[in-house]
């Protein structure tokens, strides 16, 4: 059996209406990436094909100068390369089998006109690490850019569609601490592997139970080790979008817990709700996925592009704010030590509420001519922020 995202135009009249029901259902939407969104000149594919390249120049570096140069022990995973093996589904002794490239958004603006968001240097908004002799970081930048366009036109019809006022779910998105991570699931040699079965039972990081989850054994020093591409899991965000090289085995967890394979083609965008969707749009229980092995693919190396929207660090997300929700998930996985956890909230208190940040960025917009929150914010001169037109 099968669970194929359901595929549909992001112009489509009742796309709005389409999206709001397949995330209630906890299902998957697949949009073209060949879509080009003004202001933009060039399609996400594009981007994709060019950073696809630039990552595969990088993954025939050295392991070590991978290591050496380009990772980053105190952001725990959150900015430049972590290796293989260094993540752990917890409680398990099934194995992730890949490697990643994580890369954030870097403030834009100038000495003369900094980002308003860059003058209170919050510690979510790292610099990405820079590469010689190679445009990795830059392009993961521009699809970033591209990929939040596409979240907030998909949140905005949304909205719409469920006759909430303009922007409402959008406008959160906007400069968000979004992240984009670029996997790498290396091949395993087919003489290492001793057999192919099925999981029986795996906890999820939101206590979730999952079953019969495709596993590899393959050969060890003394034990055998379980093997998979990546554990039935959530997202840490709001919503969650990604692309593969047309070669990933994907599946999706189904109402009763048991996985079902699904196909990404290569010029498609899946998107599905996050781990904090549901605090804003209490319907949305985000789904669970993972990257299926079988002995047939596991020979064959597999690259995915996943994208992570946040909102802005301040901004209202049902109860609490993003920075919040974002600390306690990390916390609660093992992505950030609880100091640093109390460190990073206390450089956010820094920051003003997230009303007077949406004023600061729509003044600098339209300093810059920029059409990224203020499209979402048809403000007059008596209108309030947040408030319907």
């Amino acid at each position: 059996m099968s669970q194929e995202p359901y595929l549909i135009d992001l112009t489509a009249p009742d796309f709005g209406k389409v999206a709001d029901s397949t995330f209630r259902e906890k299902k998957l939407i697949a949009l073209t990436g060949e879509t080009i969104l003004p202001p933009y000149n060039r399609s996400i594919v594009q981007i994709k094909e060019e950073l696809y390249g630039a990552w595969q120049k990088f993954i025939e570096l050295p392991d070590q100068e991978k290591v050496d140069v380009y990772s980053s022990e105190g952001l725990r995973g959150q900015r430049g390369f972590t290796p293989q093996d260094k993540e752990q589904l917890a409680e398990t002794e099934v194995h992730s089998s890949w490697e990643y490239f994580m890369i954030g958004r870097d403030l834009e603006g100038t000495r003369e006109r900094p980002h308003p968001l860059s003058i209170y240097n919050p510690s979510c908004y790292q610099p990405n690490l820079s590469m010689r002799e190679n445009s990795l970081p830059k392009l993961g930048e521009e699809a970033i850019d591209r990929l939040e366009l596409l979240v907030m036109e998909t949140l905005e019809k949304i909205a719409q569609a469920r006759g909430e006022w303009f922007g409402k779910y959008a406008s959160k998105i906007a400069w968000g601490d979004h992240a984009l991570r670029l996997h790498y699931f290396p091949k395993i040699n087919p003489d290492d592997i001793l057999r192919e079965e099925t999981c029986r039972e795996l906890r999820t990081i939101d206590g979730r139970r999952a079953y019969n989850i495709p596993i590899i054994i393959q050969k060890n020093k003394g034990t055998p080790k379980k093997v998979t591409r990546t554990p039935p899991h959530p997202d840490v965000c709001f919503v969650h979008a990604f692309m593969d090289s047309g070669q990933t085995s994907m599946y999706t967890v189904d109402e009763q817990g048991h996985c079902q394979p699904f196909s990404i083609k290569p010029n498609q965008i899946i998107i599905k709700t996050g781990d904090f969707a549901d605090k804003e749009i209490p319907e949305y229980t985000s789904s669970l996925h993972g990257v299926g092995i079988s002995r047939e693919n596991a020979s064959v190396p597999q690259y995915l592009l996943s994208f992570y929207a946040h909102a802005r660090p301040r901004c209202q997300i049902g109860d609490s704010n993003e920075a919040e929700l974002l600390n306690k998930r990390l916390a609660e996985i093992g992505h950030q030590r609880p100091n640093n956890a109390l460190r990073r909230i206390k450089e956010l208190e820094k920051l003003p509420d997230d009303e007077q940040i949406v004023k600061e960025l729509l003044k600098w917009e339209n300093a810059h001519g920029i059409e990224k929150l203020r499209r979402y914010f048809r403000l007059g001169d008596n209108k309030e922020i947040y408030k319907r037109e």
